[in-house]
Formats: C-alpha cells, sequence, structure tokens
C-alpha cells in the first residue's frame, strides 16, 4: 500500500527530471550554435580530379569541425585551384579556431588583396603579427602591399623589423632601396640596390630602379648602363615562400600534370615524365593534349612506333588536329 501511496510522487519527480534534462539539452544547442559547415561551390564544370581533392578536404572538416588545420587545408586547396571565396571562408574559420597560426590570416589576405585591398592587409598585419621574422614571407609581403599602396612610414617599420633577422637579405633591400625611391632619396636608393643586382631574384628590377636614381641625378650615361643591364637580364625569378609552396603542393587536375611532365622531362627523368604522362592519358581518355606530350615525348626519345600510334589517337578523338 506504501508503494501505491507513493507513485504519484515518484511519476511526477520523473517527469520532471526528463523535462529538465530536455530543457538543458535544449538551452544547450540554443547556447551553443552548430559547427559551420565547409563551402560547396558549383563543381559541375570542374577537373574531376580536383573535385575529388575538394571532396576529400570537405570530408576531414565534417570529422573534425573543430579542427584548425582541417579547415586550413581546405582552404589550401580552394585557394590552389581558384576558389578564392570559399578558401577566404575557410581560412577564417581556421583562424577563429587557431589565432595563433599566421597561415591562415596570411593565406586568407593574399586572397582578399585581389579585390579587399584593406581587408588583405588588415590580414597580412595579423600575420606578421603572429610570424615575426619565422618565416620572413608574410612581413615582406606585408611591407610590399604597403609600398604599393604609399604607405610608407608602416612600410618602413616592417622592413627594418625584418632587417633584424636578415641585414643583407636582397628582398630586404630591393624593399628599402625602392622605399628610397619614392621618397625621393636617390642616392641612399643605389647603396640599397647595389647588392641587388646580382641576384637572380631581384637584378632586373634592381637596374631598372637603379636607372631611375642615376637619371634623377643627373648622370645619363650611368643610367642608360643601368637600363641595358635591366633589358639583358631574364625576368627575376619568384621569392619561395613556405605557405605559398604549401598551396601548390596540393595543386592537382591535367594542367599540373602536364606541367610536372614537362618539368620532369627538363630535369631528363624520361621514365617518370612518361610513366605520369601514361597515367595521364588513362585518366583523361578523351585529353588531346596528354596524348600530344606524350607522342612528343615518345618522338624525342626515338620511340616511332609508339609516337605514331599517340598521335593517330589524337586524330581520331580531333579530326581537325
Amino acid at each position: 500500500m506504501k508503494g501505491k501511496k507513493y507513485l504519484p510522487l515518484l511519476i511526477f519527480i520523473s517527469a520532471l527530471v526528463l523535462f529538465l534534462t530536455v530543457s538543458v539539452f535544449s538551452v544547450a544547442r540554443w547556447l551553443v550554435p552548430p559547427s559551420p559547415q565547409p563551402p560547396l561551390p558549383d563543381l559541375s564544370e570542374v577537373d574531376p580530379e580536383v573535385v575529388q581533392a575538394i571532396a576529400a578536404a570537405q570530408d576531414k572538416v565534417r570529422q573534425q569541425p573543430n579542427k584548425s588545420a582541417a579547415w586550413g587545408r581546405l582552404g589550401m586547396v580552394f585557394l590552389a585551384h581558384d576558389f578564392h571565396e570559399e578558401a577566404q571562408r575557410s581560412f577564417a574559420q581556421a583562424e577563429r579556431l587557431d589565432p595563433a597560426d599566421g597561415r591562415w590570416p596570411y593565406l586568407r589576405g593574399l586572397s582578399l588583396l585581389l579585390t579587399e585591398p584593406e581587408a588583405g592587409l588588415a590580414c597580412l598585419r595579423r600575420a606578421a603579427e603572429c610570424c615575426g621574422n619565422d618565416p620572413l614571407a608574410p612581413r615582406l609581403r606585408l611591407a610590399e602591399e604597403l609600398l604599393n599602396q604609399g604607405r610608407f612610414e608602416e612600410a618602413e617599420y616592417h622592413l627594418e623589423q625584418a632587417r633584424k633577422a636578415g641585414p643583407h637579405h636582397p628582398r630586404i633591400q630591393l624593399g628599402l632601396g625602392r622605399l628610397a625611391i619614392l621618397r625621393g632619396q636617390w642616392q641612399t636608393a643605389l647603396e640599397h640596390l647595389a647588392p641587388c643586382t646580382t641576384d637572380v631574384h631581384t637584378r632586373r628590377l634592381a637596374h631598372t630602379l637603379r636607372a631611375e636614381a642615376w637619371t634623377r641625378l643627373g648622370q645619363p650615361d650611368k643610367a642608360r648602363e643601368e637600363q641595358t643591364q635591366a633589358a639583358q637580364a631574364p625576368e627575376d625569378q619568384l621569392w619561395l615562400d613556405p605557405f605559398i609552396e604549401d598551396v601548390m603542393r596540393l595543386k592537382c587536375g591535367l594542367p599540373m600534370r602536364l606541367q610536372r611532365a614537362n618539368d620532369l622531362f627538363t630535369q631528363h627523368r624520361y621514365s617518370q615524365a612518361i610513366e605520369l604522362l601514361e597515367e595521364t592519358v588513362q585518366r583523361y581518355p578523351q585529353s588531346t593534349a596528354a596524348r600530344l606530350r606524350l607522342g612528343e615525348v615518345y618522338r624525342i626519345l626515338g620511340r616511332s612506333e609508339q609516337a605514331e600510334r599517340m598521335f593517330a589517337e589524337v586524330v581520331r578523338l580531333d579530326p581537325q588536329s
């Protein structure tokens, strides 16, 4: 009888506990927003290998929505294949999850500079603050962009900060030389630019800037000599950037495969070039570009029968070739 007497009370307490439990979970779900979903661009006309790479990076984000590295890698895959808006959103989330990692604001900033220069500069500033001088790329890229926008004092600050780590670095000296040119300090510019004339990354621009400085100093003969050296110099090579290199390693698809094959052939790594091109022909059965390049490699290496067969397939696919 006593059990029956307390039964309504037990039922009431159980119902109350259930109600409170459901309420707590409901409030928790309301207070804690759901994890953002990875961007979903239109991939209907995209190279299937690129689609596969993007899908794999998206799946990683879904598995680890609170991991900065997963969002950052997704952003890098997007950036490697020119999905700039999606890359920016991914990098923004990666930075929110790990504000101390300078990679994400740096890569986001480089993408934003194309369309929103002020927002891009803000990202580069955060990247430079996070990275300091290790690596130098974010700080120097920020300084160069500040010079482009005429913000000389801030650019000088970052160049001088970078100078502490590499006082003779040609990229830093080039930046200081540009700054001196923009300020009309012609002799100072010549001094900064002198060591830049022998570096493969700076020599052509350095000679061009020195020609302007000599002209301003009333030395036309020296200006002409610099102009001649600038004209004879090859194009300046791009600076190595560890963060950009990481992005480029994720680039895939038919154009990248053909470029890699060309690089391998130039390096006399013929068997590897052929292996890559043969795999590419199998993966892209409708590609005449892959067959043309493979046929040309066969021809150069004296494998005429294989070359002829490959060229015949090109004509079959494209009779107007």
